[in-house]
């Protein structure tokens, strides 16, 4: 079974469709959207050329420079010409760090992402010189300081602990899938796509969804987020082995979801501005239309979507735009 970039941009797609219907209908669907989204960065990281605090710091600015753009290019000036929200020099820059969600309020996966970057490095070295023997250990305190700080009176309401609360919840999420693509256990799994494998996904993808909403199942987030994945990669496997009529409906939603996932990132922090204070007011003119459930969901999706490919096409031009003045100003200093 092989499981690359192209079942890495479906499960973001599938990811963010469960992101933007949970916050969209909360309390209506399981929660699964941050799992994936994890296991994505355990996985890719393998593939660096380079597991080292360099290579941290240049993952971390790719996501801040993203997030900066969207955060301080259309968050910001939605807050103070639309809603006239009161907003300082502090608490922009915590919020440009995913440490106060003002004006952003899905930035809090900034501040997990530079955690996890800063200690994947550290984690990845021990995973391939000990392998399970080394990630086990690291799983165990992991889980056991989560449940510590969730369980110790009055420790999940203050601010700095909820920062470590969820670094501790997905951390083994992201280990765990490091260490899969480190010993390529996926590619060693010789499972041919068919009919039965097909039905086999569907029934596990149901079972593991369903299981992650039991009450502290997601204390085993480290294994069902995997296998979920798993599932995902065969499903899409077989369904592109299967009929004709399957492969091409498959073909579609592929084609979907794949467009999703590769907009994903953009999609997370735009579709805030549907749900932070400072910024939902901007959307009051659609609250009749926001009314059914399927609608909203829809409705905030596809707008999402739209924002998305207008943000990235910007922050394309601007990145071009100062590769090319960062060039010519070298070029002269070099003459000089």
């Amino acid at each position: 079974m092989q499981f690359g970039n192209d079942k890495s941009r479906i499960i973001r797609g599938l990811a963010i469709i469960l992101m933007v219907t949970g916050h969209s209908c909360p309390g209506k669907i399981i929660p699964f959207a941050v799992p994936l989204f994890s296991f994505l960065v355990g996985y890719g990281y393998e593939f660096a050329k380079t597991r080292d605090l360099r290579h941290a710091a240049k993952r971390i600015w790719h996501l801040l420079a993203h997030f900066w753009f969207i955060l301080l290019g259309i968050c910001l000036p939605i807050a103070i010409f639309y809603t006239h929200y009161k907003v300082s020099v502090e608490q922009v820059v915590m919020n440009m760090f995913g440490l106060w969600g003002g004006l952003n309020y899905y930035c809090w996966y900034i501040n997990f992402y530079i955690m996890a970057m800063l200690s994947m490095p550290f984690i990845s070295r021990v995973i391939d010189r000990y392998g399970w023997r080394g990630l086990m250990p690291m799983l165990l305190c992991s889980g056991g300081a989560y449940w510590a700080l969730v369980t110790f009176p009055q420790m999940p309401y203050y601010s700095f602990a909820s920062r470590f609360i969820r670094y501790f919840q997905f951390m083994p999420i992201v280990m765990a899938a490091y260490w899969l693509a480190h010993y390529k256990v996926f590619s060693h799994l010789d499972i041919k796509p068919g009919k039965k494998i097909l039905i086999a996904s569907v029934v596990a993808i149901v079972v593991l969804y369903i299981f992650r909403g039991i009450p502290y199942a997601k204390i085993a987030d480290f294994a069902v987020v995997p296998l979920f994945a798993a599932s995902v990669a065969l499903l899409c496997d077989s369904a592109e082995a299967f009929s004709i009529t399957v492969s091409k409906v498959y073909g579609w939603v592929k084609i979907a979801l794949t467009d999703l996932g590769i907009k994903s990132m953009h999609i997370w922090f735009l579709h805030a501005l549907f749900f932070t204070a400072s910024t939902k007011t901007l959307f009051k003119f659609m609250t009749p239309v926001l009314g059914n459930p399927v609608v909203r969901v829809l409705v905030i999706l596809l707008a999402s979507w739209f924002l998305s490919v207008c943000t990235m096409k910007l922050y394309s031009l601007l990145s071009g735009s100062v590769s090319r003045l960062h060039g010519i100003i070298k070029t002269r200093l070099r003459l000089v």
